[in-house]
C-alpha cells in the first residue's frame, strides 16, 4: 500500500489504513474485481478522512494484481489524493421524529459536539447507541437516518437526523414440545417475567 498527496494523514492514519486492508481475507479479496477493491478501499480511506474533518476530501485508489508467493494473487494499492480540502466541525445536530425518548437522553448518545471536528465514525456510534437504546424497549424496527448539509463558506456540518421509530415489539408464546418437565418449567417462569417487559 502507497501514499501520494496525502498530507492532511498522519503516519498513524496510513498505518491504520494499511493494517486495516492487509487484515482483509486474501481468499476475500482474491474473489474481487479491481473496481470493486478499489470503491473498497476508496472507503475505508475516505472514512478517515472524514474522521478528521475532511469532508469534502477527493481520493482515488489504483489498484492492481501482482503474484504473491506460490503463485497466489496479491494486489498493489496506490492511494491518492486529489484534493484533501478544509476541515469541517460540528454546528448542530438536529433530531426530527421522536417520541419515546427526549432529544437530550438521544444526542447525549453522540459522542460529538458542536465545534468538535465532525467525525463520521462518532456520528456512526452515536447512531448505533440509539439502535441499542430503542432495542432495550422493543423497537427493533427503529432508523436513524442521517443528512450532512455542509456550508462551504463557515467549514461547518449541520447534521440532520431524522428517527422513525415504529411500534414496539412484544413477546409472543413460548413452546416448549420436546423438553422435560423440569427444563420445562424452568424456561416458562423465566419467560413470565420477561414477556411483558416490552
Amino acid at each position: 500500500v502507497s501514499f501520494e498527496h496525502t498530507v492532511a494523514l498522519s503516519p498513524d492514519d496510513r498505518q491504520k489504513i494499511t493494517q486495516f486492508l492487509r487484515q482483509e481475507d486474501p481468499a476475500w479479496v482474491a474473489r474481487q474485481r479491481l473496481d470493486v477493491l478499489a470503491s473498497f478501499i476508496k472507503n475505508a480511506v475516505l472514512t478517515t478522512y472524514q474522521d478528521r474533518g475532511y469532508w469534502r476530501a477527493k481520493v482515488s485508489a489504483n489498484v492492481t494484481w501482482v503474484k504473491g508467493h506460490d503463485e497466489s494473487r496479491q494486489v498493489d494499492v496506490l492511494i491518492s489524493a486529489m484534493n484533501e480540502g478544509a476541515q469541517y466541525s460540528l454546528k448542530e445536530i438536529r433530531l426530527t421524529g421522536t417520541a419515546v425518548f427526549s432529544t437530550g437522553e438521544l444526542l447525549g448518545l453522540v459522542p460529538i459536539h458542536p465545534q468538535d471536528l465532525m467525525s463520521r465514525t462518532k456520528v456512526e456510534r452515536g447512531l448505533e447507541a440509539m439502535r441499542e437504546l430503542y432495542a432495550s424497549r422493543g423497537y427493533i424496527a427503529f432508523t436513524a437516518i442521517p443528512h450532512a448539509e455542509l456550508d462551504d463558506m463557515a467549514h461547518v456540518v449541520l447534521l440532520d437526523i431524522t428517527v422513525q421509530e415504529d411500534r414496539p415489539f412484544r413477546f409472543g408464546n413460548l413452546t416448549t414440545e420436546g423438553l422435560d418437565g423440569a427444563t420445562r418449567r424452568g424456561l416458562r417462569q423465566a419467560w413470565d417475567q420477561v414477556r411483558d417487559q416490552f
